[in-house]
């Protein structure tokens, strides 16, 4: 939602020097930024508001948003600047609230692009492992900390679990992607011809 105002924002405002801004966090790696975090909020000279290591994994989730609202940012981008306003001077023009306007003039054009940016995000995060191993707590471990350590003991039963996890949550992705791709090919089909109901 953040990346996507954001987008939306920057095309209709014509605020490039914050397209820019907005870049910078791409070229942080996620292990120095859960650093950054940890020292941004710990420690003496840390700010006090959370903690590190602290159950309701805030850290690890304000480190998320900051690293990943730019690439979706990115993915909207392109898209926005490629949008058709004529549905939305259409919606206008019937004197729609600002929200349908959002709804029948834009929101179709996104559905693609928020669904691929969602599902590579559950994928990554999923199974990510620096920022839990760094900000996260120690029980109970994220599934990709936990899986890390089975994985890296070097003994076989340790490892067949992580696999286990590993190749279901692969399958629900799948199943979720496809699942995705069936219910938008209707409107992605009547973007493609330019007809819009």
């Amino acid at each position: 939602m953040i990346g996507t105002w954001l987008a939306r924002t920057v095309v209709q405002k014509g605020w490039r020097f914050l397209s820019s801004v907005l870049r910078l966090p791409m070229f942080v790696p996620h292990i120095a930024a859960a650093y950054l975090f940890w020292l941004l909020f710990t420690g003496t000279n840390g700010i006090g508001w959370f903690e590190a290591n602290e159950r309701n994994y805030v850290t690890v989730i304000l480190t998320y948003i900051w690293k990943e609202t730019p690439f979706v940012f990115l993915m909207m981008l392109g898209t926005y600047e490629q949008l058709n306003r004529g549905y939305v001077e259409m919606a206008k023009t019937l004197q729609l609230s600002p929200f349908d306007q959002f709804k029948h003039g834009e929101l179709p054009f996104l559905m693609k692009p928020l669904l691929d940016s969602a599902w590579i995000l559950i994928a990554f995060i999923s199974f990510a492992y620096e920022v839990p191993a760094l900000l996260g707590v120690t029980y109970p471990k994220l599934i990709g900390v936990l899986a890390y350590e089975r994985l890296s003991t070097g003994l076989y039963l340790e490892a067949t679990e992580p696999y286990a996890v590993a190749l279901v949550w692969t399958c629900l992705v799948g199943i979720g992607v496809f699942l995705s791709y069936v219910l938008t090919a209707s409107i992605r089909r009547r973007i493609e011809r330019g007809v819009r109901r």
